[in-house]
């Protein structure tokens, strides 16, 4: 080959490989564009498990309310004078009711979110109640004397 020639067929690899190495460039993505990624995480399985009913008492003087939140009553016991009226208030979405285990006592029909029960105790004694359609929903009321 002449020199001139070997000069055209040199310039000509430089330019093809010069070219080459642009497309190439342009079609992979540089560590400086890219975005930062936050880490996947699998979803945490759903616990199936009812939560356990824990005891909390509060004094007369100041518990005339009971809320219905995550399947318990809250306080789930609770002490008044006789004449007191406690008034349930369902928070949930899945509906309940206030239930007593026997005798006299609350019994409402099926609250939906939102809506509340009261009931006056005229009677000293302990009232245990519970949610019907979940019935280890559990609480306690105990009248004392005025």
């Amino acid at each position: 080959m002449y020199p001139s020639m070997m000069k055209k067929h040199l310039g000509g690899i430089a330019v093809a490989t010069l070219a080459l190495l642009l497309l190439g460039a342009g079609c992979g993505s540089s560590p400086s564009a890219e975005q930062p990624r936050p880490e996947a995480k699998a979803p945490e399985p759903l616990e199936m498990t009812q939560p356990a009913p824990t005891a909390e008492t509060v004094p007369s003087a100041t518990a005339t309310a009971v809320s219905i939140e995550n399947f318990k009553f809250s306080p789930s016991s609770i002490t008044v004078k006789k004449g007191t009226t406690i008034t349930w208030t369902q928070m949930d979405s899945t509906p309940h009711t206030v239930t007593v285990e026997k005798g006299d006592g609350p019994d409402s029909p099926l609250l939906q979110k939102g809506e509340t029960y009261s009931y006056k105790f005229d009677n000293v004694g302990t009232y245990a109640y519970h949610c019907k359609p979940h019935p280890y929903m559990k609480g306690t009321i105990v009248v004392e004397a005025e």
